[in-house]
């Protein structure tokens, strides 16, 4: 959490008292910043945007962005093609 500024670990605080985890949170926000960065330049490569997001690993971050937008990475930069 000490990458997030003071607003998100409020609304971090906020979440979690809706039964939001401090890793649900962390992930949606990284997600949301993979979808802005897939919109702005679709030359980005997936284990770049990873990178970007925090991800280590380019493979879980397109598990995750899929459980969380019900898309791939790929599919979902595609979708504005």
């Amino acid at each position: 959490l000490h990458l997030l500024s003071r607003r998100q670990r409020q609304m971090c605080i906020r979440d979690r008292q809706k039964g939001v985890s401090p890793n649900e949170y962390v992930t949606k926000y990284r997600i949301e910043k993979a979808k802005k960065l897939i919109e702005e330049n679709n030359d980005l490569r997936i284990k770049d945007i990873a990178d970007a997001v925090g991800f280590k690993e380019s493979y879980y971050f397109s598990k995750t962005f899929k459980r969380e937008t019900g898309m791939w990475p790929t599919e979902y930069s595609a979708r504005d093609k």
